[in-house]
């Protein structure tokens, strides 16, 4: 098992320097601390008035509609302004030592943000201003010119601020609020992600397969189009991924203390990322730009089981004349919880682990600097290591013991360069590399099987980006903004099984060429979000792949601002997927010759007859394309209190998707008696000799039965290949509620995703099914509710989660599964108005599933006695964590 005693002592030792630091330095520190919620700008200013005993004066008209990001940091009354102020038409003026006003700059490119979009660009502005004065080394212009570098996920255009697409951003405070313990907690509680791929569907037992998950990772899965169609960025970068078969992006391996925001696309983007965007993007922002050190530590365990799990985080930063750094260190761990606590999964044979064992190390570095007025650099890095065990047990059998780790490293360097005041060229060159070892025991040994089952994974990708943004010429309604480029990159896959003679280590290169167009088509130049706005964008993206060959895809969208409070939007493209390095394999991985006599249901009405049944690659396999649009409205409140709502219809249809048939839940030797259902592209009749024996002599080869001498008179395709169609469509929505009482300020609000049609085929002659409420599978409708009540330096939230009833299709007659609803609670406590020590330190208390609601009960279909959806529930039961931080 994994040792820990070590880290202990060296935490201990840690948090005692750390003390010993702060407690010297506190009493010089001439900074206010800061710790604000996102919320109206109002209400941020005259919390910063009040907390630096500075008159703030502003114009109610002039800051309504204006959200402020979230700010938790040591910084003067310049410095906080400079934050909140980033990224929108404000300025501010000293009139004296103790007044400062707020007012409109005279002439902006930037237009007013609005509701959650505009804490969205605030944020995004606000990472590249972190100093305490807006004037420390550079002239107010150079400033200007850096802070209006704003990019938001889903296009390339700087100062674009409005988007067509749907679009959502979660802070570092809303994350931590949520009281979830890591990043990829937290994910799974988005309504719009669907839980296919993560630690709790271990290793295709309480999953189904096509969600087989052997290292413990977790991935994204926006609307259930699979975690292989959607985008996972780090600071708008792709990463190498993970996993045996390096076909996971694992967020579980980014440290939590390190994340600014996460940016949420929920729409197809191909022609602005390329392949993998169908379902959507999620772009995950670290930090940046941090003045200080923060050093935070955390306490969480289950109410039932021994699982607990402790966390440990230390950042530093410092901002210089035109620059910045930082360095963030995480150090998390976990205790297993084994299927003996839980009473739906007792039954099962022991040991047999529901979560993993985990300990994860966690390094994450960035530096930027002004080199002139028109050149700045940056570089980022990253390092992350996790160590996992499992053991499962196969009923009546033997017990697998499956230690793994996966290392995780990376870096990106770059330049930006002004061209002239309105275009500005920037080059980026980025390696990230992933390695994951997996070995497993089995005990006692079975007949048949071997001792042990090495896999070690390596997937490289090194990206190399050049983009020119800037504005082609003025119409009456504005610019017409654009951004042009190319990308290169290098993906390669290297797999290593000892036991496995033929070894696969592809790699593949990709050209890309894209543009992107802002037109405005009605309203006043510089109008930002007035009424009778209505803007077209237009993209467009070329990737050619020198494996399979290309792919094109164009997206246009529209939007129109009705009236300040309202806009409406629409969009239309094409995204794709290309096929996966592993599942291009020419070499079957095995090839098995069966008679089908040998099982029940297998043979034709003519009688027994000898089947080859092949599995593995498809050195054939093409792009997987998509055809999605959107269609939604967003309404915000343009005072302190009032009502927000944003609504999205979707809708994607995905055709020549990859499927194998053991993902698709169906026997493979059973289906050549419904040969003419499936097709010839899976069941092949009477093969040609030469093609039965190519494949025979193959080095996977087993022979179970057959009697080759009499030939084979069928193959059956269970590899790879591009077969099925998949069609759907639903609805996101969020709607919040904030308003300002005499006992505390209120938000609540509503988030879910409800999804009209999820259906499938798996070949052109093969029915089309509903996949919808069936097991393992997306739900029909999942929600998130929330009430948060601050007051002073408290701060209360309480979530509801629901997900609905459906069936378990897996009996015969299917069975209801019932709905499951749970609460999570957090209070959090930072003193704004304290001194020392105390005005420093916040504490956070969190207990999810507060009434310990098990999962609903699911009758394994594998044997198994896990009886739970590790799709759609998790085994964690009623949780609680104690943390504590500290800026310094």
């Amino acid at each position: 098992m994994l040792e820990t005693q070590g880290w202990i002592r060296r935490l201990s030792l840690a948090l005692q320097f750390v003390a010993l630091l702060w407690c010297s330095g506190a009493s010089a520190q001439a900074l206010v601390h800061f710790d604000l919620p996102a919320q109206p700008m109002a209400k941020t200013l005259k919390a910063i008035g009040a907390a630096t005993n500075t008159d703030i004066g502003f114009k109610a008209d002039e800051v309504a509609g204006i959200n402020a990001p979230a700010m938790q940091a040591d910084l003067t009354v310049d410095g906080a302004l400079t934050r909140v102020l980033a990224g929108t038409r404000l300025k501010a003026r000293h009139l004296d030592g103790h007044t400062i006003v707020i007012a409109l700059k005279e002439s902006s490119a930037v237009s007013r943000t609005e509701g959650q979009a505009g804490a969205r660009e605030t944020a995004t502005a606000q990472g590249l201003a972190q100093s305490n004065s807006p004037d420390e080394s550079v002239s107010s212009g150079e400033h200007k010119k850096y802070l209006d570098e704003i990019v938001v996920t889903g296009s390339n255009i700087r100062g674009a601020t409005d988007s067509a697409s749907p679009l959502k951003t979660y802070s570092a405070e809303d994350i931590q609020r949520s009281g979830q313990p890591t990043l990829a907690a937290f994910m799974q509680t988005l309504p719009q992600n669907f839980g296919g791929t993560s630690e709790f569907t271990i290793a295709g037992v309480g999953s189904n397969s096509a969600t087989d998950n052997s290292i413990s990772g977790n991935a994204a899965d926006l609307h259930g189009l699979g975690n292989d169609a959607t985008v996972t960025l780090i600071n708008g970068h792709r990463i190498a991924p993970s996993g045996s078969d390096g076909n996971v992006v694992d967020i579980s391996m980014i440290p939590m203390n390190a994340v600014e925001r996460i940016e949420v696309l929920t729409d197809g983007a191909s022609a602005i990322y390329g392949s993998d965007a169908v379902g959507g993007v999620v772009n995950i922002i670290l930090k940046k730009n941090f003045e200080g050190a923060e050093t935070s530590a955390r306490y969480g365990a289950v109410s039932q089981g021994s699982s607990h799990d402790t966390q440990f985080g230390q950042t530093f930063g410092s901002t210089w004349g035109g620059g910045s750094g930082l360095v963030s260190y995480e150090f998390y761990e976990r205790t297993p919880l084994s299927a003996a606590n839980r009473s739906y999964s007792s039954s099962t044979g022991l040991p047999f682990t529901l979560l993993p064992e985990q300990v994860r190390q966690s390094v994450f570095v960035t530096a930027n600097q002004l080199i002139s007025p028109r050149l700045a650099v940056f570089a980022d890095g990253e390092f992350s290591r996790r160590s996992t065990y499992i053991d499962v047990t196969v009923p009546g059998s033997y017990s697998e013991h499956v230690p793994s780790h996966v290392t995780v490293y990376g870096a990106t360097v770059g330049g930006k360069y002004s061209l002239s005041d309105s275009t500005e060229a920037t080059l980026s060159a980025g390696y990230t590399s992933s390695e994951s070892h997996q070995d497993l025991y089995q005990d006692p040994v079975p007949p048949a099987l071997t001792l042990s089952d090495l896999t070690v994974s390596h997937t490289r990708l090194l990206t190399v980006d050049g983009v020119v943004r800037g504005s082609l010429w003025a119409l009456p309604a504005g610019d017409i903004l654009y951004a042009a480029g190319g990308q290169y990159r290098s993906e390669a896959f290297d797999q290593v099984k000892p036991l496995v003679p033929a070894r696969f280590n592809p790699d593949r290169h990709i050209g890309a060429a894209f543009a992107e167009l802002r037109v405005p088509l009605l309203g006043a130049a510089g109008s930002g979000s007035a009424a009778n706005r209505l803007e077209l964008s237009i993209a467009d993206r070329d990737e050619h792949y020198s494996d399979f060959g290309s792919s094109n895809n164009p997206k246009v969208g529209l939007l129109f601002r009705v009236v300040p409070e309202v806009k409406v939007r629409g969009t239309y493209g094409t995204s794709f997927v290309a096929p996966q390095l592993q599942e291009l394999n020419p070499i079957p991985r095995q090839v098995a010759a069966f008679n089908t006599g040998l099982f029940p249901g297998a043979s034709p009405p003519g009688g027994d007859i000898n089947v080859l049944l092949v599995a593995g690659g498809n050195s054939q396999l093409t792009a997987q394309k998509a055809k999605t649009w959107t269609l939604g409205a967003d309404l915000t409140a343009l005072d302190e209190a009032g009502v927000s709502a944003s609504v999205t219809y979707y809708g994607t249809t995905f055709t020549n998707r990859i499927n194998t048939l053991t993902s698709a839940g169906i026997n493979p030797c059973c289906v050549v008696p419904q040969a003419a259902l499936y097709g010839p592209q899976i069941v092949q009749l009477n093969p040609p000799a030469a093609l039965a024996a190519r494949y025979i002599n193959t080095p996977g080869f087993a022979n179970l039965g057959a009697d080759l001498s009499s030939g084979i008179q069928a193959i059956i395709y269970g590899n790879y290949l591009n077969i099925s169609d998949v069609k759907t469509s639903g609805i996101d929505f969020d709607v919040a509620y904030r308003k300002a009482t005499p006992i505390a300020d209120l938000e609540t609000g509503l988030a879910g995703t409800y999804i009209f049609r999820y259906d499938e085929n798996l070949s052109a002659t093969y029915p089309t099914t509903s996949i919808l409420n069936t097991q393992y599978d997306p739900l029909r409708f999942k929600a998130r509710g929330r009430v948060a009540l601050s007051r002073g330096s408290l701060t209360s939230s309480a979530f509801v989660n629901y997900t609905n009833a459906y069936h378990n299709a897996s009996t015969t007659p299917s069975t209801q599964v019932a709905s499951w609803t749970t609460i999570d609670f957090t209070t959090r406590y930072a003193c704004q108005t304290c001194a020392g020590v105390m005005g420093h330190l916040a504490a956070t208390f969190a207990v999810l599933n507060l009434a310990n609601r098990n999962p609903p009960f699911l009758a394994n279909p594998f044997g198994f006695g896990i009886n739970f959806d590790g799709s759609n529930a998790n085994p964690l039961g009623r949780y609680f964590s104690l943390q504590f931080a500290a800026s310094w």
